[in-house]
Formats: structure tokens, sequence, C-alpha cells
């Protein structure tokens, strides 16, 4: 796999600038169970650092944990990264993941920029398994699938012998295994934004089994639960969807319940998406809308503009990202 960071330009992808404010937002109502610079946040910060600088600026989190794997370019992420309380591991994400301490709440966003595969099930359920009460985990991947995938096939000694064209059922088998595939998903399933589905109830049914191993043999209240809070889709040049949910203890249920994550309206239960969509327009348009908001979407009057681009801009203006260029004025 290529790094992406190497071709695209995290601090500017508009999509995924508004779904990092939306991330920040939901954190900031973990205060109930803890201060927030007590947690730890642990991420993929890419030689941008994008959600690191955010966190840290508005969450005040300083004890910050990045995974890379692309160890031959240390020297850049060393030199890129923006504040000394970020600590980074050159490894692959499973292997990080087992040094961590995890008596200390945390919040986690592993953003792959790679397809949906089995090592992200096992992320999510290495996290699941050990997380402690008030923690947050969130998992972001390539969830497109094309009526022809291409996959690679090693022969019995683990050697690459072949790439073929598979149907993408069978594509998604290869990556995450059979039995992880709910019986009656077939090709079709998986076509337009019909994988991200699929892939949110697989990681779902990941998190529901780490839990009741967690949970077996244990008094009741100390049984862990999750609450899905985040689902959500975008396009940035690929189809990209991130779960994400909130782990909490039975005697922690109503630390749970006075984050009131519901009243946020991108905060999003089982099959319901949040898709986050650009509308195109000027500087001079966004200005003229914002003196209507906030206001309900059927009083806000613009002729000019589609309808279908205001509905964009109402559902997420509060995120939406402002790049300049300053040769312009």
């Amino acid at each position: 796999m290529s790094k992406s960071y190497t071709e695209i330009n995290y601090s500017i992808r508009p999509a995924k600038n508004i779904e990092r404010k939306m991330m920040a937002e939901t954190f900031k109502r973990l205060y109930h169970f803890e201060d927030l610079n007590d947690y730890q946040y642990i991420g993929m910060g890419s030689p941008f650092f994008c959600d690191f600088k955010l966190f840290h600026n508005e969450l005040g989190i300083t004890d910050m944990f990045c995974i890379e794997k692309e160890e031959n370019d240390k020297d850049r992420f060393e030199f890129n990264k923006p504040f000394d309380c970020i600590s980074i591991k050159y490894c692959e994400a499973l292997k990080a993941l087992s040094l961590l301490d995890w008596s200390q709440r945390k919040i986690i966003w592993l953003d792959y920029d790679g397809k949906f595969d089995s090592g992200i099930l096992q992320a999510i359920d290495q996290c699941v398994s050990n997380v402690a009460s008030g923690s947050i985990i969130a998992i972001s991947s390539n969830v497109a699938f094309q009526k022809e995938e291409a996959i690679v096939k090693y022969d019995e000694y683990g050697n690459k012998a072949v790439t073929i064209k598979a149907p993408p059922l069978d594509a998604l088998i290869e990556r995450v295994g059979r039995e992880k595939i709910p019986l009656r998903v077939k090709d079709e399933d998986l076509t337009g934004w019909g994988g991200a589905k699929v892939c949110r109830e697989i990681s779902s049914n990941i998190v529901e089994n780490a839990l009741f191993i967690r949970n077996e043999n244990v008094p009741e209240k100390q049984k862990m639960h999750a609450s899905q809070i985040f689902n959500f889709k975008y396009f940035d040049g690929a189809k990209m969807s991130t779960y994400g949910w909130i782990i909490y203890s039975e005697t922690e249920k109503d630390l749970y319940e006075k984050c009131h994550f519901e009243k946020l309206n991108f905060i999003k239960e089982e099959e319901k998406e949040e898709f986050i969509q650009i509308p195109s327009l000027t500087l001079n348009e966004l200005t003229e809308l914002n003196k209507q908001l906030p206001n309900d979407l059927n009083n806000i009057k613009f002729p000019i503009i589609p309808k279908s681009d205001i509905k964009k801009y109402h559902n997420n203006y509060r995120y939406f990202p402002n790049f300049i260029d300053a040769g312009l004025f």
C-alpha cells in the first residue's frame, strides 16, 4: 500500500475537516467521566498531525500517542511533530496497542487509509476488550467496493503468489474471513454506499462479541456496555466511513447519560448514518447563509442557491472549513 500522506494533504480535505471538528465536540462531553487533561489520545497522525493539533488545542489533552508504521520516514514525522507531548511508536497498530496502559481513560481514533480488513477488526477487538470505562474507540477506513476487486493470493508459505480479480463479496471474504460476514450479504449489497453498511455491521458484531467475552464471570456492576456514537460517511476522493463507540461500566452508566451525546445532531445510532457532504459555494454565498443561521432549514431564503446545497451547508455549517488563498485578497 502506498503512503497516502504523500498524495493527500489531510489538512485541507473538507469532509475530513468537518468530521474532525464534530468528533472534538463529542469528546468535550467526556468531562462528566474525568477531566480531559487526564485522558490519553491515541491516533495515526501522518506528517500533518491534524487531529493531534485540534484535540490538544480544543481539549487540552497532553498525553498523546501516535501510531505510525512508516519507520523509513521517521525523520519526517519527528520534524513535523507539533507538540512535545506527542510520542510516536513506529510499528503496526496491533503491536502499538499492546504497549498501552489500559487503566487510563482513552480516546482512540485509528484512522486507516486502506481498505476495511481483518487488521481493523482485530484492533477493535483489542480496544474493546481492554479500555477503561469512559473511553471512546473510533475506526475509519475505505469502504468502497468495485465490481471487480484486486485481491492478492498467497501460497501455503505466506509468499505472494498472484493478484487476481474477484467480485466484491469474495474480496471481503479474503480480507476479513467468511465467518465475520452476515450470511445474507451478496455482491450487490456492497455496491455504492452499501459497503459502509456492511462494514459497520461487521464492526458492531466484533464490539458485541468482545464485550460478551469481557463480561463473562464479572459482577453485574462491573459489566461494560458499548453505545455507538459515530457512523459517518463521506467522500474525499474515496468512500470513507468512521464508526465509533463509547465504552462504559454499569456503575458509570449515569455518567454516560449525563454526557447527552444524543443532543448532537450528528450522533447516530445503529444503521443511521451522518453523510458529510460539501456544497460548492463561494465565500460571499457562505457569508449570506451564515446571516440566516441558526434557523430551520425551511426558513432559509436564498433563491439563487440550489436547495440541495443549502441543506448540505445547514447540516454542518458550524464545522465548515474555511480554506482561503490569501493571494486572492
